[in-house]
């Protein structure tokens, strides 16, 4: 729950705009698929440290300022920082259920490290070319295009 007042601080602080101008640099300078990398990544690893929510939480409002870049917008960015949040296997922090087997298997951190990162490296390669595959507008669903919040029989 404190991820949301610092992802606020970020935003009214203007480092919120400093991380996206960071990103909009970096994607303009290289391709559509390199800046979904980065995207991915950045959140990735942000995430082993802090966990996947925290993560979004702080990286959410740099991702939604950067407009359209080499035909990425932001719905497609936003999907790739999602994939990337839900990436933290490459240390115990990143989920409860690492933490859980880490001592009842005996798994050391660095057992974390190497399958974890291996596999967040594979899985952002593959899901960004996934992304880049879809239509800008078909990355989310329309309703969370307009804002509109979920019906109650869309949660159930």
């Amino acid at each position: 729950m404190a991820a949301f007042g610092l992802g606020t601080a970020l935003q009214n602080t203007g480092v919120s705009a400093v991380i996206a101008d960071f990103f909009e640099t970096i994607g303009e300078a290289s391709g559509a698929y390199l800046y979904l990398l980065l995207i991915f990544h950045v959140t990735a690893m942000l995430s082993w440290l802090v966990g996947s929510t925290p993560a979004i939480i702080l990286l959410y409002n740099s991702v939604s300022l950067i407009d359209t870049i080499h035909g990425v917008g932001p719905p497609q960015a936003l999907l790739a920082l999602m994939l990337g949040a839900v990436c933290a296997m490459a240390t115990p922090v990143g989920f409860a259920t690492n933490l859980m087997v880490q001592g009842i298997a005996g798994y050391k951190f660095s057992d974390f490290v190497a399958l974890g990162a291996t596999t967040t490296v594979v899985v952002g390669l593959v899901s960004c070319a996934i992304i880049l595959t879809m239509d800008e507008n078909s990355a989310l669903p329309e309703r969370a295009l307009r804002g509109d919040p979920p019906t109650s029989e869309q949660v159930v």
